[in-house]
């Protein structure tokens, strides 16, 4: 883990490398300033960032190693945490609340702000190596927790393992598995009838 240099997609200059992630604020706060501050207006990430979901070593080590220029991070899933600025680090990682964050929009153009805290909103991207393409690291789902989605910042995507299958509209059967029921239910109407002769 470690601060990186600007980034130069969307934009952000300031972020924080954990794993296979680049970690920022929305607003792009410099991760190792002491200044506190917090975002100011409605926020939308960059193309290729997302919000950050809860998960423990991010808190651990994304969170509560640095001071993001504010108190409190606010996560996706609504949860906060406290930053190494507040309280001198002594509550680093702790809960600061849930339900602090707000939303509005739709879809791709939704726009996202701290509610009821000061504080600043984490987002994420995959790592981009030094020619600005993605790492060569296999995405496994054990990886992820459970119901995150990510992003992938490439041009191609390859799926490796089973691909569900489309639905498929078989015609229904009779009840001796021979022809295929006509549109009044019963079997094909030009089978001969059953029974006596004339």
């Amino acid at each position: 883990m470690k601060p990186c240099a600007a980034a130069t997609d969307g934009g952000i200059q300031h972020s924080v490398e954990f794993g296979k992630y680049l970690f920022a604020t929305l607003d792009d706060a410099d991760p190792q300033s002491r200044d506190k501050g917090q975002q100011e207006g409605w926020f939308r990430p960059p193309p290729g960032w997302e919000l950050v979901l809860g998960q423990a070593d991010v808190v651990r080590e994304v969170v509560a190693k640095y001071h993001w220029a504010t108190d409190v991070i606010v996560l996706g899933s609504g949860d906060a945490y406290y930053t190494l600025s507040y309280e001198q680090g002594g509550k680093a990682g702790q809960s600061a609340g849930k339900d602090k964050l707000s939303s509005r929009g739709a879809e791709s153009r939704t726009e996202y702000q701290p509610n009821r805290i000061h504080g600043r909103v984490l987002m994420r991207r995959l790592r981009p190596d030094a020619a600005g393409q993605c790492h060569a690291t296999q995405l496994v789902p054990e990886d992820l927790a459970p119901g995150e989605r990510v992003i992938v910042p490439c041009n191609s995507v390859y799926i490796h393992g089973p691909v569900p299958s489309l639905p498929r509209w078989d015609p229904v059967l009779g009840d001796d598995g021979g022809d295929p029921l006509d549109a009044s239910g019963g079997a094909d109407s030009a089978a001969p009838a059953a029974g006596g002769g004339a």
